[in-house]
């Protein structure tokens, strides 16, 4: 069976909707882990999954804690804090660290983590974008032109279609998952 490596964006909300399909997976026998950020650690190994952190010396246990008062998205602020005062092409050595470590045959990403997406990729891991929300960045157009790098990669929704707000275009590579 295979290695799945899940790559949820830093809110909690989007780690708990992953938990279900990570479930469904794990049933069918795949090995399923989380890569995130320590605040993460808890949840994941309380669902009995493995975890590994990413970005763990320079984003501390209690950084979501901390981030809530602030304006600045949480991604942007723990790119900020991995990078320090390098360029965002830095992050490929630590995703490349971590995904070598793991070896995983599939990253599931969540669908806002775009950079990351590529990142997984570029380490030349199957990738997967994963939709906790009812959100299309194909079809925002401050986001657009960021997503267009990701149009290849598949797209799981995790609603039924019919809940789904509708979509001016469905993309042939988006799937919808109960």
């Amino acid at each position: 069976m295979a290695r799945i490596a899940f790559v949820p964006f830093p809110r909690l909300g989007h780690l708990y909707a992953s938990f279900k399909l990570a479930r469904q997976l794990s049933s069918c026998g795949h090995e399923i882990w989380y890569l995130g950020i320590e605040d993460f650690k808890e949840p994941v190994c309380r669902q009995e999954f493995k975890f590994r952190p990413i970005f763990s010396d320079s984003i501390p246990k209690g950084f979501l804690a901390r981030q809530a008062f602030s304006s600045t998205e949480p991604f942007e602020a723990i790119l900020s804090a991995a990078q320090g005062d390098g360029e965002r092409s830095d992050l490929l050595p630590e995703f490349a660290k971590v995904f070598g470590g793991i070896r995983p045959g599939l990253a599931v990403v969540d669908l806002l983590l775009g950079k990351a997406a590529l990142l997984s990729k570029r380490c030349g891991i199957a990738t997967v974008l994963l939709n906790t929300q009812f959100y299309d960045p194909w079809e925002d157009v401050r986001k657009a032109a960021d997503y267009a790098a990701l149009r290849d990669i598949p797209e799981l929704v995790l609603c039924p279609l019919e809940l789904d707000f509708p979509r001016s275009q469905l993309r042939d590579n988006c799937h919808y998952v109960e």
